[in-house]
């Protein structure tokens, strides 16, 4: 059911557009990895201050006013970088949907989400536990992993 809407998506005027067009999926890939390098970069900045790495006056910023400065950087670059993606999945949305690299990197988006949501509902963010400081280890690997898995997407 999904490769028939899948299909459909790959149909459009628009999703040949992107296709076709010499500009517009490179513009997207662009666009994709302008978002994902803010994203990255500013959650692997908050894990590892939240991991407890120091290092030139790093440390002497609080990590709740890191995390209000960055976090709404993180989540503009997310919503730009699950833009982007969109329209480049909705360009071969059919041959996506059965890419194994695909698959794994929403699973991997989901569980770094899904991480961070339990990190911020039971967590403070002013105060890590060593749980914290695991989950924000984790997250850079999830996060890590979701990159390579959507440079495998090409490959596989």
């Amino acid at each position: 059911m999904f490769e028939t809407y899948a299909s459909s998506l790959s149909a459009t005027a628009f999703a040949a557009w992107i296709r076709t067009s010499p500009l517009a999926y490179p513009a997207l890939e662009i666009a994709h990895l302008w978002a994902l390098s803010t994203l990255f970069g500013s959650i692997f900045v908050i894990d590892l201050r939240i991991i407890g790495i120091r290092w030139r006056g790093f440390s002497l910023i609080p990590i709740d006013a890191l995390a209000r400065s960055l976090l709404p950087v993180a989540w503009l670059a997310f919503a730009f970088a699950a833009l982007s993606g969109f329209l480049m999945f909705i360009s071969r949305a059919a041959d996506f949907v059965t890419n194994p690299a695909f698959a794994l990197k929403l699973a991997l988006i989901a569980a770094a989400g899904l991480n961070v949501m339990v990190f911020h509902l039971y967590g403070n963010i002013a105060s890590p536990r060593p749980l914290h400081r695991w989950q924000a280890a984790l997250s850079i690997v999830l996060w890590a992993a979701t990159i390579a898995a959507g440079r495998s997407i090409a490959y596989v």
